[in-house]
């Protein structure tokens, strides 16, 4: 079985009042490792998802330099940042840990 390519794991989101992410911290993908976390701006994200990046909700493992648990795929829908699990007309990252 082939693993799935990630380039990214989201693991915090800071929503703004409007109801869209205005950051998000998530882990970068660096050869085989991880880096630290970054903290990424609304259009920043979008520009990442618009040039394909296959970015994950989920988490880092504690202690595993490179291993991370990625939960479900984020993908830019109708100008809406979503892991596909919501529908509404806001930006949602269900289940991702509110910073």
């Amino acid at each position: 079985m082939s693993r799935k390519r990630i380039d990214g794991v989201i693991e915090a989101v800071r929503y703004a009042p409007d109801g869209n992410i205005e950051f998000v911290r998530l882990y970068r993908r660096q050869g085989s490792v991880w880096t630290d976390h970054f903290l990424l701006a609304r259009p920043a994200l979008v520009k990442q998802l618009e040039e394909g990046r296959r970015l994950y909700t989920g988490q880092r493992i504690e202690y595993l330099g490179n291993k991370v648990d990625a939960q479900h795929p984020v993908s830019l829908a109708n100008g809406k940042i979503t892991d596909g699990k919501s529908d509404g007309g806001r930006d949602l990252l269900d289940g991702v840990p509110v910073f």
